[in-house]
C-alpha cells in the first residue's frame, strides 16, 4: 500500500515538472526577462512620445504668442491709419493745419521707431547680461574644482564659498588656503576667547572673517 502511494506521488511530480517546465518553450527566468525587456521598450516608447509631444506644444504655444503679437501690432497699426486719415480729412482745406498734421504724422513714425530700436536693444543686452551670468558661473565652478584638486581640500565646500568671492582664481585659492585639507584630522575647537598661550591668537573663522568681511555681514 505504501509502495503504491510512493509510486503514484513520484509520478505526479514527474508530470507537473514536465509540464511546468515545457509550456510555451521558456523558463520562468526567461519570461520575467522576456517581460522586462517589454517593459522597458514601452517606457522608452511612451517617454519618446511624451518628449514629441511637449515638442509640439511649445512650439505651438511659441506659434499663438507670436501671432498674437503679430496680430495685436496689425490692429495697431490701423487704428493708427485711420486716426490719421480722420485728422487730414479735417484739416484738407486748410494748407498750414495739413502741414502741421502731416509733420505730426511723421514725428510719431519716428518716435515709435525709436521706442522699438530701444525695446530690442533693451532684450538684446538682457540677453548679454544672462549670457554673461553663465560663463561668470561656469568660469567660477571650474575655478573651484581645479584648485580644491591642486590644492587637495573639498569640491563641494569650496564651490559653495566661492559664491561670496568675486569668481577670480586668485580669491578662490585664498579662500582654499583657509580649509582644511582632505584626509586630514581636524583639530577640535576649543570654545574661548580666541586666546592662545602667549597672547591674542588667530581662529579660523576670524581668518575667513578678515578675508571675507561681506559673508559676516550676510550672516
Amino acid at each position: 500500500m505504501d509502495e503504491t502511494k510512493g509510486t503514484t506521488l513520484n509520478t505526479l511530480q514527474d508530470t507537473t515538472g514536465k509540464a511546468s517546465g515545457s509550456e510555451a518553450g521558456t523558463t520562468p527566468a526567461e519570461e520575467t526577462q522576456t517581460l522586462t525587456k517589454a517593459q522597458a521598450e514601452e517606457m522608452v516608447t511612451k517617454a519618446v512620445q511624451k518628449a514629441r509631444i511637449d515638442a509640439g506644444r511649445d512650439a505651438k504655444t511659441l506659434e499663438q504668442r507670436e501671432q498674437a503679437v503679430k496680430t495685436k501690432e496689425e490692429k495697431h497699426a490701423q487704428a493708427v491709419q485711420a486716426r490719421r486719415e480722420r485728422e487730414i480729412e479735417d484739416v484738407r482745406d486748410d494748407a498750414g493745419a495739413l502741414k502741421d498734421t502731416r509733420a505730426k504724422h511723421k514725428l510719431e513714425d519716428t518716435n515709435a521707431e525709436l521706442a522699438k530700436t530701444k525695446s530690442e536693444l533693451d532684450a538684446e543686452r538682457e540677453k548679454g547680461k544672462q549670457r554673461d551670468e553663465v560663463v561668470a558661473k561656469t568660469t567660477q565652478e571650474q575655478n573651484a574644482r581645479e584648485i580644491a584638486t591642486r590644492l587637495n581640500v573639498d569640491e563641494k565646500t569650496l564651490s559653495a564659498l566661492s559664491k561670496h568671492t568675486d569668481g577670480s582664481k586668485e580669491a578662490i585659492e585664498a579662500m582654499a588656503q583657509a580649509l582644511p585639507k582632505m584626509g586630514e584630522v581636524k583639530k577640535p575647537v576649543t570654545p574661548d576667547s580666541g586666546k592662545t598661550i602667549g597672547g591674542e591668537g588667530t581662529t579660523d573663522q576670524k581668518r575667513l572673517d578678515k578675508l571675507y568681511p561681506t559673508m559676516t555681514n550676510k550672516s
